[in-house]
């Protein structure tokens, strides 16, 4: 199975891409953030990332294409982060009212603001060593 960087990579190619292939996608997608979430111990982000990827059909095309195509692996990163890893995490009746959540935080992020720059940076730098721990990993298995 892919990682869930890879397949938010592929999200980013949305161009002439169905429905079925932009919901299997995403629910790969959020298969794999529970997967991972579930490893660091964060149990209610998990089950709350299984539940978006059970009920993924609930967000129509256009949001979905919009969330894949016009954000990159590392925003749709922050975005994930943004919304699951907090204490007070909204408990999300299905996998539309996080993607609207999420694509409501990723329009209202000031692109030529510095701090955003170097959230972005930050986070590409951690996405770039989980990637390679990863390799690692499965290099050694």
């Amino acid at each position: 199975m892919r990682n869930p960087t890879e397949i938010a990579a592929v999200l980013g190619d949305m161009s002439a891409v169905d429905n079925a292939i932009l919901q299997a996608a995403t629910i790969d997608l959020f298969t794999g953030l529970a997967n991972a979430i579930d490893e660091l111990n964060y149990k209610r982000a998990a089950l709350i990332m299984r539940k978006m990827a059970a009920t993924v059909a609930t967000v129509p095309y256009e949001l979905l294409a919009e969330f894949g195509y016009n954000y990159d692996p590392v925003l749709i990163g922050c975005a994930v982060r943004q919304q699951i890893f907090r204490m007070d995490v909204a408990d999300y009746v299905n996998a539309h009212d996080l993607v609207l959540t999420m694509l409501d935080w990723l329009r209202s992020i000031d692109f030529d603001d510095p701090n955003t720059q170097e959230m972005i940076e930050k986070m590409e730098v951690t996405l770039q060593c989980v990637r390679n721990d990863s390799k690692r990993q499965n290099r050694s298995s």
